[in-house]
């Protein structure tokens, strides 16, 4: 599909992750098919190295709060949700620009919040709903373009659990679009030996991932003490965390075995290598498990490590989400359809190898997925005047505070 748009991007981060590798294979896919596109940020962001490295033509500029970008007639942003608010400060778009926003962290909008720290921890206390009522207005705004955003074609969803807190907090009365996380399904790992040992977790060893991973640890020492088949886990990623992982597995010889990170297309290699048939994992990498023809068991997700911290059910087959999940989240437990950790194992088969593969080829095989975002992109009629519009733009007193204690800690992009 080339269309006329120059298509530009703000996702400046230099760290590697599902929506950073999302962001530029859409980059990727639109110059293949011969379009334009723009990047916004520093040449050291994630995004411009993963083009430069793959030699493709696109046009890229640093910016900054004084050194803004100008739109041209034919921009068309593809943004994440996050940037709602954000991105007007590095981006001065004419009224007629159109924007396109895809939410791919359930907190998302509620980030633009005053008091989005205390929203983040619970919805039922009273003093939440004193400071909803202290910042009713903007609420009030921000839900208005979410409902607009919605019917103008401007604002989707990666799944159901993003939707819903936005749906409980805003209380939004329409149903989502959805446009999941796209996967390339790579080649069926046939090679597999028969037994059965080997279990792996993939992800940025990092304080948002590691929590959850010390329960997946747990729970593999309390396997292999009650029963004779004795397990491993091979732990892909690395981060700031690494050495607190590290500490725990050189308790426990031979059980733990932490592999670093491994490049995409390395990676079947490896799990053919080690016999690993089942991976546990969170976001992309549970689809990226999948994607190979290995069983792919859901986690909890980052932000509900206390809650299942002394649940037993606490994991799920990728193929049993509905809205296109890729974590368990806390109304996965009220639902009653998780499994403890000895039933993923006890259940484990070649059929859940074969499920796996057959739900992320249906539900989030690039082409497919990128088939969608096409016809998403033609239906789009949201613009930077319908924002502005809403008067979300002019952010109040509380605002103004939460932007100054970002600035003292560092933070450039919110």
């Amino acid at each position: 599909m080339v269309t006329d748009y120059n298509y530009t991007f703000f996702y400046p981060s230099k760290a590697v992750g599902g929506a950073q590798i999302l962001f530029s294979r859409i980059a990727e896919m639109l110059i293949h098919e011969g379009n334009r596109v723009t990047i916004l940020g520093p040449s050291s962001s994630y995004i411009n190295l993963y083009l430069s490295e793959r030699g493709l033509h696109y046009d890229s500029y640093e910016v900054s709060t004084t050194s803004p970008y100008h739109t041209n007639e034919d921009s068309f942003f593809i943004l994440s949700l996050s940037y709602i608010l954000l991105f007007h400060k590095y981006i001065k778009p004419d009224s007629n620009v159109k924007l396109f926003f895809w939410d791919l962290h359930p907190y998302a909008v509620l980030e633009n919040l005053s008091f989005s720290k205390f929203y983040k921890l619970t919805d039922r206390n009273i003093w939440i709903n004193v400071l909803k009522l202290i910042e009713r207005s903007f609420i009030v705004k921000m839900s208005t373009l979410l409902e607009r955003g919605h019917q103008k074609g401007g604002i989707h969803f990666m799944c159901y659990r993003n939707f819903k807190i936005n749906k409980d907090f805003f209380s939004l009365d329409f149903e989502p679009s959805y446009i999941p996380l796209p996967i390339e399904v790579a080649p069926i790992a046939t090679a597999f030996k028969s037994n059965f040992r080997d279990i792996c977790w993939m992800s940025r060893l990092d304080n948002d991932k590691t929590p959850i991973l010390q329960l997946l640890m747990e729970d593999v020492i309390e396997y292999n003490n009650h029963y004779n088949e004795k397990l491993r886990l091979h732990i892909i990623g690395d981060g700031n965390d690494r050495v607190s992982i590290e500490t725990i597995a050189k308790k426990y010889d031979s059980i733990f075995i932490l592999v670093g990170t491994i490049k995409n297309d390395c990676l079947l290699s490896f799990f053919v290598k080690e016999n690993i048939l089942l991976g546990f994992g969170m976001g992309t990498s549970s689809l990226e498990f999948a994607s190979r023809g290995i069983a792919s068991v859901l986690v909890p997700s980052s932000t509900e490590s206390i809650f299942y911290k002394n649940k037993v059910r606490r994991y799920m087959y990728l193929k049993d989400v509905k809205g296109y999940d890729v974590a368990v989240e806390k109304f996965h437990y009220e639902e009653g359809i998780l499994l403890a950790f000895p039933n993923i194992i006890d259940t484990f088969s070649s059929n859940k190898m074969n499920e796996s593969l057959h739900y992320v080829s249906s539900a989030h095989h690039k082409d497919k997925v990128f088939h969608l975002l096409r016809n998403k992109i033609n239906n789009n009629t949201l613009t930077f005047g319908d924002i502005y519009s809403t008067g979300v733009l002019k952010i109040n007193f509380f605002q103004k505070l939460k932007e100054i204690v970002k600035k003292i800690n560092g933070k450039k992009y919110g």
